[in-house]
């Protein structure tokens, strides 16, 4: 009951930090003002958001500040490197994938992406005189996307869950310790 209510409480500033990050990063990227692209992606940042909270929250929980320091990016940047960033899903070896399915960065970035280039948008601009991705459904497809944003939503919120029930379990573990 009280991580629940400590993510209730942290709702607020996780809201705040979500929308300062999109509205200037929309702008600044030059994307469509549409208030329904605008409104997936604000829903995906506060999604990560969570996430990296309730995983900052178990690293501290069970390890301590000190050693946190150094797991935490000990942990991230396996997940970061398998995020289909680097290394389209289809371009990876067939033995590495596993690792790119569980990788919640993965989820953000294919869902962000569905939100700047999915959906319909229109045809991108472009001067030059062949452009590969000047529609925008192309780079998806040569990304190898399945363009399901509510299976990358549902992925997110599977990780939060997970995150969430692993602290609970960390502090009645330290709570049990700590009374004995």
């Amino acid at each position: 009951m009280g991580c629940c209510v400590r993510l209730l409480i942290f709702c607020n500033f996780q809201l705040l930090c979500a929308t300062v990050f999109i509205f200037p990063a929309w702008y600044l990227t030059s994307q469509p003002l549409d208030l329904h692209r605008m409104g997936l992606a604000w829903v995906i940042c506060i999604l990560i958001t969570i996430l990296a909270q309730t995983f900052g929250l178990v690293v501290g929980a069970a390890c301590g500040v000190k050693l946190g320091l150094f797991v935490i990016p000990a942990a991230n940047i396996p997940m970061l490197m398998f995020s289909e960033f680097f290394i389209p899903y289809h371009e990876m070896p067939i033995y590495l994938r596993p690792f790119a399915t569980i990788s919640y960065f993965r989820y953000g970035f294919d869902a962000l992406l569905q939100t700047v280039y999915g959906f319909g948008r229109d045809k991108l601009t472009c001067n030059a005189a062949y452009c590969m991705f000047k529609i925008p459904g192309r780079y998806l497809d040569y990304l190898g996307l399945p363009q399901n944003y509510l299976q990358d939503i549902w992925a997110l919120l599977i990780w939060i869950g997970l995150l969430q029930i692993a602290l609970i379990f960390i502090l009645a573990i330290r709570v049990y310790k700590a009374c004995r």
